[in-house]
């Protein structure tokens, strides 16, 4: 798609996902590239001048375990929720954006409450949140040096009040 000045979308290019089951989306920090959340894999498009993708991903990387939850840019640092029946945890990755490829942090995660279905940073990119789907909490964390990501001694989980259902969005300003 494409952003007009009024901030109406245009579709560009239409791509298929060879693997189908697409998860989230995100942009790299500097727009060179898309990644696509397809289950274990996350797929890497590099994106042209004039928006359109490639028509097969360039490259790949691997989560600790499947994944259909959120990508999330901080900078060069990429978060990926992970979720299911036996992991509930942030992959945590350095991006390159000149390359177009990540390396998992050290720990390569963190845990979560089950299922972390949305994720966002503050607007000074010290902290991030995590909104979980099962038990309805938002967790805090702390970005670090070098990204990495450590629970927030001076925050709990909160707990998601009003929610009706199992689907939540969550958005931090």
């Amino acid at each position: 798609m494409s952003i007009a000045t009024d901030g109406s979308l245009t579709l560009v290019q239409s791509v298929d996902n060879p693997l189908g089951n697409v998860g989230e989306l995100a942009i790299s920090p500097n727009g060179t590239y898309l990644l696509s959340g397809t289950g274990y894999t996350e797929e890497i498009y590099p994106i042209a001048a004039n928006g359109t993708l490639a028509t097969s991903p360039s490259g790949s990387f691997v989560t600790t375990v499947a994944s259909l939850y959120p990508l999330l840019f901080n900078h060069n640092d990429l978060y990926i929720g992970i979720g299911g029946s036996t992991s509930h945890a942030v992959d945590q990755f350095s991006w390159l954006d000149t390359a177009g490829t990540a390396t998992a942090l050290n720990p390569a995660s963190i845990s979560t409450d089950p299922d972390p279905e949305w994720l966002a940073v503050d607007k000074t990119g010290t902290y991030l949140f995590a909104l979980t789907r099962t038990n309805k909490l938002i967790d805090q964390f702390v970005i670090g040096a070098g990204g990495v990501l450590t629970a927030n001694p001076n925050g709990a989980s909160v707990p998601v009040t009003g929610a009706t259902d199992t689907y939540t969005a969550m958005a931090v300003r």
